[in-house]
C-alpha cells in the first residue's frame, strides 16, 4: 500500500522486503506462542528453530532494506 509496486522495480522489493519482515514477525510470535503452552516437545524443538531462522532473515531483509532504500 501507497508504494506503485507493478510500475516500479525499487518500489516492489521495498514493498516485498517490508511485508516479508511483518510476516516473519508474526510467525515469530506465533512461534514464542507454541513455546509458552505446548506441551509436545517436538513442537516446542521446531517452534524455536523456527524463531531463529525467521529472525535471521527478518535481519537480512533489514539491513538490505537500510543499505539499499536508506
Amino acid at each position: 500500500p501507497g508504494e506503485n509496486a507493478a510500475g516500479d522495480p525499487a518500489a516492489a522489493e521495498r514493498t516485498f522486503l517490508r511485508r516479508m519482515r511483518e510476516h516473519h514477525g508474526g510467525a515469530i510470535r506465533l512461534g514464542e506462542l507454541a513455546i509458552a503452552r505446548a506441551t509436545h516437545r517436538e513442537l516446542v524443538a521446531q517452534a524455536r528453530e523456527m524463531i531463529a531462522s525467521q529472525r535471521a532473515q527478518q535481519d537480512r531483509f533489514g539491513r538490505w532494506l537500510a543499505a539499499w532504500y536508506g
